[in-house]
């Protein structure tokens, strides 16, 4: 869900952006619903589209400035988060609901955790173009140009820097993490800020340096354009040379412990398993995850990925006294238990 969450993200950035500028006309009650029902959609694919909300509350106060504003213009006001709050009621009423098991993660984080986590994120963007030749250079001149620019137009970038600010707040406060996927929602408002700080700084050179400077800056966006399309000619090269080889859950081994699950286990059966959307989905078998031995009673069968260790799965079942496993199904990476008593 990373690059659908990222289109409807960025989608609900651009129009509370467009909509709420302070040189545009006021903002309407369809605008406000459809900002909403953008919001809700992001909100449907990660449970962190709900920061946008924060965004819009402060490009909503940037662009009234008081309270009397908004009393002036409450219907519009009031729009997007009545469109969201009616999108995500319906959505509860149709569909299970499972954002309250993320507060059980937080019981994992810890004051070492955090800090480490605060390190980890503020490191983490200088890696964006870490695969490609001369990535550092890029990704120190990216950042440079992003902290200008947030100086150059605060006011402007207000609703953006929000949003990136509550992301960053988010996940450094999350117990786990997954690289630099969790900061895709806001990579693009970074090199959209980053732009703008490249064009104040080219504005406050002197005007016969600026032709050089804008030349040389085309220059460099051009080679990270023709440097990008070199490596990922040369992973899909090398991904052709390997037979187009596929990991996850539509390969070979995966897709063999799959037909056993959905061929060869009662259709009311309940399957643990690290990843029980992916054993829902492709089994139709009831499904949830657990690392502790005391939970596996609860289950019917016990899938277990032999290359997975500790990470969202008891790392070794035979420990786990409390119950009965008798091994039904074996391949290569997958063993699967049946639990008794």
């Amino acid at each position: 869900s990373d690059i659908p969450f990222l289109f409807f993200s960025t989608l609900a950035i651009f129009l509370i952006d467009k909509v709420l500028r302070a040189d545009e006309a006021a903002p309407s009650v369809r605008a406000g619903a459809l900002i909403g029902a953008v919001i809700c959609a992001a909100f449907m694919l990660r449970t962190n589209g709900l920061l946008l909300l924060g965004a819009l509350a402060v490009a909503q106060w940037m662009r009234l400035r008081s309270m009397q504003a908004i009393r002036e213009n409450l219907a519009a006001v009031l729009s997007p988060y009545l469109g969201f709050g009616a999108l995500a009621g319906l959505q509860y009423l149709l569909l299970p609901g499972g954002e309250a098991s993320h507060l059980t993660h937080y019981s994992m984080l810890s004051a070492e955790r955090l800090l480490d986590n605060a390190l980890y994120y503020l490191r983490l963007p200088i890696g964006i173009f870490q695969d490609l030749p001369l990535g550092w250079l890029f990704s120190g001149l990216m950042l440079l140009c992003f902290f200008v620019g947030v100086i150059a137009n605060p006011r402007k970038n207000a609703a953006l820097l929000t949003y990136g600010l509550l992301t960053f707040a988010v996940f450094i406060s999350w117990p786990e993490r997954q690289g630099l996927r969790f900061l895709f929602p806001i990579l693009p408002l970074m090199l959209l800020i980053a732009a703008e700080g490249m064009q104040f700084s080219l504005e406050k050179l002197p005007a016969a340096a600026r032709p050089m400077v804008r030349r040389a800056g085309q220059g460099l966006a051009a080679a990270l354009i023709v440097l990008s399309l070199f490596v990922t000619a040369q992973q899909g090269w090398v991904n052709l040379q390997n037979g187009r080889t596929i990991n996850g859950p539509f390969d070979p081994v995966s897709a063999q412990m799959f037909e056993f699950v959905r061929t060869e286990t009662p259709a009311d059966s309940v399957v643990i398993f690290f990843k029980p959307r992916a054993m829902r989905l492709f089994t139709d078998r009831d499904a949830f995850m657990t690392d502790r031995c005391e939970d596996l009673g609860r289950g019917d069968y016990l899938v277990f990925h032999e290359k997975q260790g500790s990470n969202g799965q008891v790392a070794e079942p035979e420990t786990c006294t409390n119950v009965g496993l008798t091994v039904v199904f074996n391949n290569q990476r997958f063993t699967i238990y049946q639990i008794g008593p």
